[in-house]
């Protein structure tokens, strides 16, 4: 590919950023723009040149432009490429292009929530197997200290994410589905508009087609609408061609069973070294798509021995006095089962929530939904909306978290920035609190804060 030159515009966003370091792997020179200071670190110390601000002087004469999809059309980069005449694609559609050429099978993973983890153990079980997989995530993998492995062999795994009907740029050979519920309002008004994107999704599967699907109501209805597919199932509670048992959780991880009599697998133990229910759930879908794939228990098990878990996917940062929990939890579906989490692993403490609302769309749509479920928690902190790729939407002047705890409970408080709602759970915890840390945007980093 020698030196061609490629500029990302929102180089700091959770794919991206790992999307940028692979084609600094593959030769291309590497330089991009964000306000994400974190990760432009990051990427700096990886070689790759990052402005801290969008600007046209940052678009030299690049041979491409990627960009993420949180830059708004209005950006003064964006303009100033149209005006140049530079060849300019989001980069899911430039790594779709990119990964239909590159020899060897895709393994995806899709849902309404679960993808990352689940990818990564996927991931780390192909490794386990000697594939030496390429895989790109969201987010960090703890174990590799990065959201890249930029593995050689003929084997790729990527989440799918569904936005913007992004997941139609790539063409998989093996997929999982974790979960389908609502989501992406802005994109899909309807349940049936997001679901109908998922079918698209799986009919542009190349052979062998291999779809592994968790047991749920809704997924158990959208099957029904795929004729002709045949999907494996997977499952902690209900009936499955793949079906786990949990022996034992505590805070350092779990241990399970499976039994998968369709693969020659009467019953097996694993065990997931990281916490939670949820990961229980992935680490068996993981399982369930590999043994599909012709691979064995022993790589499965050597896999999730790898497996340290992700950045803010149930991360527990400390523990004792003062024990702090990162979720990426950002919708009601995902904030209840992660609340409850705590309450089993952490018996006897107060859960206090801080939570940052992330996107004006969703905050307003699913407005009802965020407030019971908040509810739910000891107390729970507001802070304000994380706008992303709405930051010049006209709900900015619509939708507020003050709203939303109008209509909650007492134990839900607004307190305003980031700052001030770290400023308020550190004055409110106590030595019998736990306290979770909620959201997709900058609470992560702020919330940093609650764990020194």
């Amino acid at each position: 590919m020698g030196s061609q030159a490629i500029h990302i515009i929102g180089i700091g966003g959770s794919g991206a950023s790992g999307v940028a370091r692979y084609l600094k792997t593959l030769g291309f020179i590497v330089t991009g723009s964000d306000n994400d200071r974190a990760r432009i670190v990051e990427l700096r110390k990886a070689g790759i040149e990052v402005a801290d601000a969008h600007s046209p002087k940052n678009i030299a004469n690049p041979d491409m432009v990627l960009y993420s999809p949180g830059v708004y059309a209005a950006n003064a980069e964006l303009a100033a490429v149209k005006r140049k005449k530079i060849p300019a694609l989001s980069w899911q559609d430039f790594l779709g292009r990119y990964l239909t050429k590159r020899p060897g099978k895709g393994f995806m993973v899709a849902g309404t929530f679960g993808k990352g983890s689940t990818a990564a153990i996927v991931a780390h079980i192909l490794s386990a197997a000697y594939l030496d997989p390429l895989a790109i995530l969201g987010v960090d993998d703890i174990a590799w200290e990065s959201n890249l492995r930029a593995g050689v062999g003929q084997a790729w795994v990527l989440e799918a994410d569904e936005y913007n009907r992004h997941f139609h740029n790539y063409h998989p050979s093996y997929a999982i589905l974790t979960s389908l519920e609502h989501e992406h309002v802005s994109t899909y008004p309807t349940f049936d508009d997001y679901a109908k994107s998922f079918r698209e999704f799986f009919k542009g599967m190349h052979d062998p087609k291999i779809i592994v699907a968790k047991r749920t109501p809704s997924i158990d209805r959208f099957r029904e609408t795929l004729a002709g597919t045949v999907m494996t199932t997977y499952s902690l509670t209900d009936d499955a061609d793949v079906r786990g048992t949990v022996i034992s959780q505590d805070v350092n991880g779990s241990r399970f069973s499976v039994a998968a009599p369709k693969f020659g697998v009467a019953s097996q133990e694993f065990e997931v070294k990281v916490p939670g229910y949820i990961h229980v759930e992935n680490a068996v879908g993981a399982i369930a798509l590999t043994l599909a794939a012709g691979i064995g228990a022993p790589a499965a098990n050597a896999g999730l021995a790898r497996f340290k878990g992700l950045r803010s996917r149930f991360e527990v940062v400390t523990t004792g006095p003062h024990t702090t929990v990162f979720d990426y939890a950002h919708t009601p579906d995902r904030i209840r089962p992660v609340i409850a989490q705590a309450r089993a692993l952490f018996p006897g403490k107060r859960v206090i929530v801080l939570f940052e609302p992330h996107l004006y769309s969703r905050t307003r749509q699913f407005h009802k939904e965020f407030m019971t479920v908040l509810g739910e928690a000891d107390r729970a902190y507001l802070t304000d909306v994380y706008p992303s790729r709405e930051a010049n939407s006209p709900l900015a002047k619509e939708v507020h978290s003050k709203d939303l705890v109008d209509d909650a409970n007492d134990r839900v408080q607004y307190v305003g920035t980031l700052a001030e709602g770290v400023d308020a759970v550190e004055k409110a915890r106590t030595e019998r609190d736990m306290v979770l840390v909620l959201g997709a945007g900058s609470i992560q980093f702020a919330g940093r804060r609650l764990a020194s």
